[in-house]
């Protein structure tokens, strides 16, 4: 009989320098060898590893996932063994998809604060929001995670859409926090206001703004402190499930990994399977079954997105950056792995009062001191395309992960500018989303969505089933009430799941 997990597993020593271990491996989430390099020198607790990019330094832990069950679970080192012969005894036993140890990553906020500044949400006439808004501008059931540095909850122009997020960095509250000074600190406390803000910024309220699903609900889940210059890379896992779990139906990730090196070279990321793991769970639970899309920045560091292993998942849209004209941005990454584009917009909501970016380092426009008109990167982008596709479930909510991956790709057009230095339109190699007949770039994957034309494709018919509402339960299907007063299609609370318990210690025995 196999014995519980790992508890016969033979400690083996890590403190190997550089020279004699270079290379160290696990395996990964499809099944494949994963290489990294060793870069520590023997001095720390745990290795310090490297796949040209930040060092990443171990932190004792191994995640692994069983066939069958819905979540991550960890066993923990002891002191002296080798984390990544553990791993690869532990995906070696039956029942194991895949083990991998946690590290600590850099991640950055793909924000460009310093470019200069377009003129005021230029990016909705892009997309034709207005159009879109005539005939839906999103629901307070339709709900859009952001994954990012919180959000300023006493915001005017966010208060009424925010729904209760969640704290993933130590704290018990999902606010933003207000450092007094420095600048890479206000960029990143301010960062999830800001993208928050190009998301679901309330409209016609005589402040500000208004975002480009302004009738949709935000569910800040905060993951980064202005403070941290690291975080494990299992907190990227669990912040994708906690969105999930809280009913997000769009789930917006305006950061990324450290793509340069010093130098500013480009340099590869490793494919993360706690990354990927929570994806797959956001398309297997997200929205009861139905699937939630998982939006990504492309990148601001004029970077091929192939480096990133992480941006080659399928079930991911990656979103790289267009400039007013609709010309692609300077900084934008592209490549093979972007499916989308969007106008990088700059005028959004910053945190209230004296500690926001322009009130801190920006001279402040006609005495804006909630907003900001220093914002833009992929960071934007993204956040414009996650109120999109918000719009798109506020018009169906009953479409499938499939139809809301196609139909949002099959609404898009070719940029006014549509000429890309990294390559031409070419048949789409690979994507099991691609509408029929239409081609990819490499800078603005298979274009810039009509929001106007999306709404009208997701409720006609042209997506999946035709959809105008209900009258009974039974129209709406599992998951899913009749709102008797709307007539429309209410997404029921997320039930909450019980992981087995299989009366194992997760604690290695030395």
């Amino acid at each position: 009989m196999r014995m519980c997990l790992l508890c016969g597993l033979l400690a083996l020593s890590c403190a190997l320098s550089a020279t004699d271990a270079p290379t160290v491996y696990y395996y990964g989430f499809s099944g494949e060898p994963i290489e990294l390099q060793r870069v520590d020198n023997g001095s720390t607790l745990w290795p310090v590893v490297s796949y040209g990019a930040t060092p990443m330094p171990l932190t004792g832990r191994i995640g692994f996932k069983r066939d069958g069950a819905e979540k991550i679970d960890f066993v923990k080192l002891a002191p002296g063994d080798d984390p990544f012969a553990a791993a690869r005894r532990l995906a070696g036993e039956p029942g194991i998809r895949w083990a991998q140890p946690e590290w600590q990553v850099r991640i950055m906020p793909h924000a460009a604060p310093n470019d200069p500044y377009f003129s005021n949400e230029w990016h909705l006439t892009q997309i034709k929001a207005t159009d879109a808004w005539d005939a839906v501008s999103g629901t307070a059931h339709t709900i859009i995670a952001t994954i990012d540095s919180g959000v300023d909850l006493a915001h005017p122009d966010l208060i009424l859409n925010l729904a209760k997020g969640k704290d993933l960095t130590g704290g018990s509250n999902a606010a933003c926090d207000h450092p007094g000074s420095g600048q890479n600190a206000i960029i990143t406390a301010a960062h999830g206001t800001m993208v928050s803000g190009l998301i679901a910024a309330l409209f016609n309220n005589g402040i500000g703004g208004a975002g480009v699903c302004p009738a949709c609900a935000v569910l800040p889940v905060k993951f980064l402190r202005y403070d941290e210059e690291s975080i494990p890379v299992t907190r990227i896992y669990d912040a994708i499930v906690a969105a999930v779990d809280a009913g997000a139906d769009v789930i917006n990730n305006s950061w990324g990994d450290i793509d340069t090196d010093s130098s500013g070279n480009c340099i590869t990321v490793p494919r993360d399977s706690y990354r990927a793991e929570a994806i797959a769970y956001a398309k297997k639970h997200g929205r009861n079954g139905r699937g939630a899309l998982v939006i990504w920045s492309a990148g601001n560091s004029q970077c091929d997105t192939s480096l990133n292993e992480n941006l080659k998942n399928d079930d991911i849209i990656v979103v790289s950056a267009l400039n007013e004209s609709g010309a692609p941005a300077w900084y934008s990454n592209s490549g093979a792995q972007v499916d989308l584009c969007a106008g990088a917009g700059n005028w959004t909501t910053d945190i209230s009062g004296p500690d926001g970016m322009n009130s801190q380092l920006y001279t402040t426009p006609n005495g804006a001191t909630d907003y900001t008109d220093q914002f833009s990167g992929t960071s934007a982008s993204a956040a414009v395309l996650s109120g999109i596709a918000g719009l798109m479930y506020a018009a169906n909510p009953l479409l499938n992960f499939t139809e809301a991956m196609r139909c949002i790709r099959q609404s898009a057009a070719k940029p006014t500018s549509a000429i890309c230095d990294a390559g031409g339109w070419n048949d789409p190699v690979g994507d099991p989303y691609a509408p029929s007949g239409m081609q990819r770039s490499p800078c603005f994957g298979y274009g810039i969505p009509d929001t106007a034309a999306l709404v009208t494709m997701a409720r006609d018919g042209t997506c999946s089933a035709p959809y105008s509402g209900c009258d009974t339960d039974t129209q709406c299907g599992g998951g899913f009430y009749c709102d008797e007063s709307t007539r429309e299609c209410i997404k029921l609370p997320p039930e909450k799941k019980k992981e087995p318990d299989n009366g194992c210690s997760l604690t290695l025995i030395d």
